[in-house]
């Protein structure tokens, strides 16, 4: 006698339990011993209770646990004691099915373990087709979320939204990856519970001898159990891919609207015959997740408690989503050769190191010709006439740059301007928001006002703004309807420097005089005075409390002009500044890196997160401001720590200064996280985006 199974995987809470009814209503056999109902599922689970606990036992032999996004070792699956689990699931299938010839095997958590589960379903000579059943990752995070409401389900909840995206990822890519080779129906639970009767259907056609057909009345009745009623949680739709835009020409990268993207992505492809690009895709994301999972395995909060956020979700979310931003459509499909031409107003400044020599470099390792000149060269317009697009940085508004936009409208090439500061809105230079300009002249100053509104025109002129930080976006969206978000990176020469750096760290253990503990703090001009003297009063209670403490200053900034620091200077080390590729040298000879901002300057809560992610490359752990970049780049507690106010510097700069296991423990974290979002092998392919 032959037998089928049909297996339904999904994530928690994404219709799984629907759709194992919905089967049963057909005539498939459902366990014996089913899982009571409970508050959010009251008509039942439909899954077998002991095959759960066997799986929950399964997960946790391998390290896991169903609220942890990590892998499932391969190396567990190949463990000969498997042969043992292996066994123990075939007896569980015939205690909960005995020699039922059909029967719905059902358990979000077998996502997981199918090749284990496979094992058990061959022994028994049972053909198994699979139905994927797929739910929008934000529904799911809600659906998660809502049941810290219920004291009978709270256990099972999961508040954080960055930690139920990447839940969502872990067991969806795996189910995904583990059936190919078998029938398949895939299954989207909105339209599950809006015409359950269509759907049944077409799994019938797809798992023809896997599962009854069924029609008219018996159909019928199996689909009176799901009603759209069950669909509580709702998301909107957005784009296939899409991991940015808010309806106004503003590309906001969202990590959750990029993993919502994936799912249409999925869906959409799941529909075609041809899933080869289906692969391709889950087998990207698949391995960004399980490196993302190795790398943030340290960080993780205990995997097994319900509810509070996880500090390193979000960062690890960024990790695996950052590589595909934008929209998927905006990768480089085609292999004709591309001509960019950048065209730099900053000439020699570290800027232009960061958003022009680094973004050439991703553009010719992708097989394009990327070259640059000065914004006042000669020959910048013949220059732009010949290539495929241009971006210019930094640059002010001229009659030569007006006639190069001129020649680039004429011959439909397209224009962007890229600005990595907020100098472009005048009012906030006459504000004071800028430090750069306390000490200048008022003409000088005049000056400055004048250059802001050369800025802003020659970005208005464009066909897009491309800048450092979502905070500055904001600003240049008020100027020019398209806007992208494009993170600083150190680029592969620095990088490999700052690699050299952490080596050293790690062959010597201790970085410098290791009798005393450096509070570092590197200074490209003097305009951050006014940053740095907001913490200087409990600078200077730390050093007076911690003699063995040394504060390290690198640059222009005049120490002594901070009051506070009076009289310390036997505990103050003032180093002259460097070239950028130098910084990484200088910056590894600290122990804790300093990042102070005025907190509610707008200037400032736009600079790029740079000083904390170059800290990071050399494994040394930051005090910084929380401006949303700076937030962003510091998991708080595990990788660095984040200061609002001179009581939260003072004990997050005492509790750096008092462990040197805490020390090293948040710079390795720090190292791992941002290696692994603002690496140069990470963050080239944004770079160079069609």
């Amino acid at each position: 006698m032959s037998r089928s199974a049909v297996v339904v995987l999904g994530m928690h809470r994404s219709g799984t339990s629907a759709m194992a009814q919905l089967l049963g209503g057909l005539g498939l056999a459902l366990p014996r011993t089913l899982m009571p109902p409970t508050g959010d599922n009251p008509a039942g689970y439909f899954e077998s209770l002991p095959i759960a606990r066997f799986n929950k036992r399964m997960l946790e032999s391998a390290g896991v646990h169903w609220r942890d996004w990590a892998t499932v070792p391969r190396e567990w699956f190949a463990d000969p004691a498997r042969h043992a689990d292996a066994d123990e699931a075939r007896a569980l299938l015939e205690q909960e099915f005995g020699h039922a010839r059909s029967l719905v095997l059902k358990d979000p958590c077998l996502c997981r373990l199918m090749p284990l589960w496979q094992r058990a379903l061959d022994a028994l000579a049972i053909r198994c087709g699979i139905v994927l059943v797929m739910r929008r990752p934000s529904e799911v995070a809600s659906s998660l979320a809502a049941r810290v409401k219920d004291a009978a389900t709270i256990g099972a909840s999961v508040t954080d939204p960055a930690k139920c995206s990447l839940l969502w990822l872990r067991y969806m890519l795996d189910a995904e990856s583990a059936t190919r080779d078998m029938p398949r129906a895939c299954v989207d639970y909105g339209e599950l519970v809006s015409h359950p009767d269509e759907v049944l259907m077409r799994i019938c056609g797809q798992l023809d001898g896997v599962v009854p057909r069924r029609e008219g009345p018996e159909l019928r009745r199996a689909c009176e159990s799901v009603q759209p009623a069950l669909h509580r949680q709702r998301g909107s739709a957005h784009a296939a891919g899409a991991v940015a835009g808010d309806g106004t020409g503003t590309w906001r990268w969202s990590p959750a609207a990029w993993v919502d993207g994936l799912y249409e992505q999925i869906r959409t492809a799941s529909a075609s015959p041809d899933d080869a690009g289906l692969a391709r895709v889950v087998d990207e994301v698949l391995g960004r997740l399980n490196r993302a999972g190795e790398a943030y395995a340290p960080m993780r909060d205990p995997a097994d408690r319900a509810g509070p956020e996880d500090r390193a979700a979000g960062a690890a979310l960024r990790a695996v989503a950052m590589p595909g931003t934008r929209h998927a459509q905006t990768r480089m499909t085609s292999q004709a050769q591309i001509r960019v031409l950048y065209v730099s107003g900053s000439v020699g400044s570290v800027g232009h190191e960061l958003r022009v020599a680094n973004p050439i470099g991703a553009w010719r390792a992708q097989g394009h010709d990327a070259s640059w000149c000065a914004a006042d060269a000669p020959d910048v317009v013949a220059r732009a006439s010949q290539a495929h697009r241009v971006v210019v940085f930094r640059a002010m508004w001229s009659p030569l740059l007006e006639a190069m936009y001129a020649e680039c409208s004429r011959r439909s090439i397209p224009v962007a301007y890229d600005i990595d500061d907020l100098i472009f809105d005048e009012e906030v230079l006459r504000r004071g928001d800028v430090a750069y300009l306390d000490g200048l002249s008022e003409a000088d100053r005049a000056s400055w006002y004048a250059r802001s509104g050369l800025y802003r025109r020659a970005m208005q002129e464009s066909d897009e703004a491309v800048v450092t930080t979502e905070s500055l976006a904001r600003y240049a969206h008020q100027v020019v309807p398209r806007v992208r978000v494009l993170p600083n990176t150190l680029g592969p020469e620095v990088e490999a420097v700052a690699d050299a750096e952490w080596r050293a760290r790690l062959d010597h253990g201790t970085v410098g005089d290791s009798a005393r503990i450096r509070l570092g703090y590197a200074s490209g001009t003097y305009s951050h005075h006014r940053d740095f003297a907001m913490i200087g009063e409990c600078l200077a209670r730390v050093l007076r409390a911690c003699p063995d403490v040394l504060l390290t200053v690198v640059g222009s900034l005049h120490v002594d002009h901070v009051p506070a620091l009076q009289g310390l200077g036997s505990q103050i080390e003032v180093r002259p500044g460097v070239r950028w590729p130098e910084l990484p040298g200088e910056v590894s000879r600290f122990d804790v890196n300093l990042a102070p901002l005025e907190p509610a300057n707008p200037f400032c809560q736009c600079k790029s997160e740079i000083r904390c992610t170059l800290a990071s490359m050399v494994g040394v752990p930051t005090v910084a401001t929380p401006t949303p970049p700076q937030r962003a780049a510091i998991i708080d507690g595990v990788s660095g720590w984040l200061a609002s106010g001179e009581e939260q510097w003072e004990r997050a700069l005492l509790a750096a200064v008092s462990s040197v296991s805490r020390r090293s423990s948040a710079g390795v974290a720090a190292r791992h996280d941002v290696k692994l979002r603002f690496g140069w092998g990470g963050v080239q392919s944004r770079i160079a985006v069609a």
